[in-house]
């Protein structure tokens, strides 16, 4: 990977052109091949091992040309890329933005283009200190960890009872819409958990009270389907068989069910889970009480960052959001309509998520600078970044001089909360 130049430009952004030589992009290429050649089922090949210059005369020879760029990006871009910048004393606050420029065989050249950290003013000597206070362990929440602990040790019994909540149902089904199968209308062997999961809408009320070697005839209306827009607003008939159906019979709370988890007794199994309630408790007071800090903090720094910069990490944000529902039950529209959002509403919304975190990873590493916070180590610190457990500030794409700043100085927020007993 080769740096050709480094420019600043007149918004606060910096744009990196960098390039591939034909020998390094062809590396990538065939390790890409390589990896994903199983996932090309060609007739002529039926070993699922078909040749790349069959692979790309059948599919284009740019078959695999981006999955190789993304690959070099990850492996050979990065260090570069944080050379160059320090070599021009640049600072970037994220993640560049990256566009192609050129790509061929011989190899490609690109822009990464990333806003620079902003000057911001913050209130040195107004930090204020607060108090939280965690809330108290009830008797209820340790009989729901017992509780839970209990149906994760269920066992299914065969049933000749109706179904109930909570019972299982093994069942094949087949559904047309106006007498035409459709994608994913068809499914055997599915294990149906009465009042938990079911394939379409429809099918826990239809199936309650039936019995095995039944088979129940439905009709299924889809006001908005769970992932496929085709099927908005469509109406489908489905023929479901009950293969099976099983009691989950549940185990007592006693010293035995302890004793499968690792505690002597039930006694203690119980005092262990208070005292894991409480400690869960403890950090969610500590981290609210950070995070109540930190967002009052970015909102008066009056940090500016380019908006394009602002517009693609909402856009990321949607992404994250689309790729989380993807993996559940239902999709990404039928959770904006739970919470009564349209998708503009969502978006604008995000916008002002990613704005405030942008603008307040720039006056993190402003306000460490001048308050001479020593710098943490790298990810140390619970509030760095917007991952899958919600921390709050972003830190992918920072130097690690920078992402150490931001550590020490959301240490230092977090040092202004204390627990009030």
């Amino acid at each position: 990977m080769q740096i050709l130049c480094c420019e600043t430009r007149p918004q606060g952004c910096v744009t990196v052109r960098f390039s591939a030589d034909a020998a390094e992009y062809e590396t990538y290429i065939d390790r890409v091949y390589r990896e994903n050649r199983r996932n090309f089922r060609l007739a002529e090949y039926p070993d699922g091992k078909p040749p790349r210059q069959a692979i790309e005369a059948a599919r284009g020879k740019s078959v695999f040309w981006f999955d190789a760029f993304n690959l070099c990006i990850d492996e050979a871009f990065w260090p570069a890329y944080y050379d160059a910048l320090a070599g021009a004393r640049l600072r970037p606050l994220c993640r560049p933005e990256f566009a192609l420029e050129t790509v061929s065989e011989n190899g490609f050249t690109g822009t990464a283009c990333a806003p620079l950290v902003p000057q911001a003013e913050f209130p040195l000597n107004e930090m204020p200190q607060i108090g939280v206070r965690p809330e108290p362990v009830q008797d209820f929440q340790v009989f729901q960890a017992v509780h839970s602990l209990q149906k994760a040790h269920m066992q299914p019994v065969a049933s000749a009872e109706p179904l109930a909540d909570g019972d299982i149902a093994v069942i094949d089904y087949h559904g047309t819409i106006d007498g035409e199968p459709f994608a994913g209308g068809d499914g055997r062997g599915y294990r149906m958990v009465m009042g938990q999961n079911q394939p379409f809408p429809g099918f826990y009320n239809a199936l309650c009270g039936q019995m095995a070697g039944s088979t129940v005839l439905l009709v299924s209306e889809f006001p908005y389907y769970m992932k496929e827009e085709a099927l908005d607003g469509k109406t489908a008939q489905f023929s479901v068989e009950i293969r099976q159906s099983f009691h989950q019979q549940l185990p007592p709370a006693d010293d035995a069910l302890a004793q499968q988890a690792g505690y002597p007794s039930l006694q203690k199994l119980k005092e262990a889970a208070r005292a894991r309630l409480a400690e869960n408790a403890r950090r969610k007071a500590l981290d609210d009480g950070a995070k109540a800090l930190l967002n009052a903090f970015a909102q008066r720094s009056r940090a500016e960052v380019p908006e394009e910069f602002v517009q693609a990490r909402a856009d990321a944000l949607f992404l994250r959001f689309k790729q989380k529902c993807a993996a559940q039950p239902i999709g990404w529209r039928t959770v904006l309509r739970q919470q009564e959002l349209t998708e503009q509403q969502f978006q604008q919304r995000l916008l002002e998520t990613a704005r405030i975190q942008l603008c307040g990873t720039a006056a993190l590493i402003r306000f460490a600078e001048a308050a001479g916070l020593t710098p943490c180590p790298a990810g140390h610190g619970t509030l760095l970044c917007d991952g899958p457990e919600g921390e709050l500030w972003p830190t992918e794409g920072l130097t690690g001089a920078d992402r150490a700043l931001v550590s020490a100085a959301a240490v230092f927020f977090g040092s202004c909360v204390t627990l009030r007993e």
